[in-house]
């Protein structure tokens, strides 16, 4: 295992040894890696949850959650792997291993994206490993672990620095990021009030400049961001980002409006 990982858990550890025992030999050698909140979290040493794979082979995903139901003996027609070919994705769980059965694992191909300036929601083709990091929010999500070779790959150059120096970065130019999916501002100040961490220069001034785009967003996920900023320890730091990057009006009027009203 890496030495930047810090895994306790063990049932991901026999996860990870039992895929590479898998895949070593087959087609998706050297095709399958571990990326996002995964990987983030095992180098920062926290408590590691979801397992998601990319597979940089096209129609990866759902091919190879098939592929591993299959040669794990869980492959059941229509349930497991479940899949969602309309985005190249697809979820399974290896029944066959009680100790990492209840593990849901969620595979999809390596992809570029395509905006559309009134939505959020892009048009996906499969893409290269580095397209792929591109597309994603923040660097700190971008880092890949490759399990064959047991490499963690930082496509943006700037991901293991930015966790060692407890920055917040977005893995492109800022404004094209949040004029692409503003709901990345929201996530920006989630993640930078859950470490205690800065916001890079120029993704806050990118941030500011984006502000108007909250309007796109569903109130569904702007909810979905606002509850896990109230989970944080200081959720007062997260308010005060909003309203200093002027999206506290658009998110939470009512209390915009309250904010020169005193009390004793």
């Amino acid at each position: 295992m890496n030495d930047l990982l810090k895994i306790d858990d063990s049932k991901f550890i026999r996860l990870i040894e039992r895929l590479k025992t898998l895949i070593d030999g087959s087609v998706f050698e050297n095709h399958v890696f571990i990326v996002g909140g995964f990987v983030r979290d095992a180098i920062m040493g926290s408590p590691v949850k979801d397992v998601d794979i990319v597979v940089d082979v096209p129609d990866g995903g759902i091919g190879f959650a098939t592929w591993l139901a299959f040669n794990t003996g869980c492959l059941i027609n229509g349930k497991n792997p479940c899949t969602f070919p309309s985005y190249g994705t697809a979820k399974l769980q290896i029944y066959s291993d009680p100790e990492i059965s209840n593990i849901e694992i969620e595979c999809v191909q390596t992809r570029k994206e395509k905006y559309d300036k009134n939505s959020r929601n892009p048009e996906t083709v499969f893409g290269t490993l580095q397209e792929d990091a591109m597309r994603r929010d923040l660097t700190i999500n971008a880092l890949y672990y490759n399990i064959s070779t047991d490499e963690i790959c930082d496509f943006t150059k700037c991901g293991l620095d930015d966790i060692k120096n407890h920055v917040i970065r977005t893995t492109g130019k800022p404004d094209m990021v949040f004029s692409d999916d503003p709901l990345r501002i929201l996530r920006v100040i989630r993640f930078a009030t859950r470490f205690g961490w800065k916001i890079d220069k120029d993704t806050w001034i990118g941030m500011i400049m984006n502000a108007r785009r909250i309007n796109i967003l569903s109130q569904e996920r702007v909810t979905m961001e606002l509850n896990n900023m109230l989970l944080c320890d200081t959720p007062s730091a997260a308010i005060e980002r909003m309203d200093k990057c002027n999206v506290l009006r658009k998110v939470l009027p009512s209390l915009d409006v309250s904010k020169h009203v005193y009390q004793d």
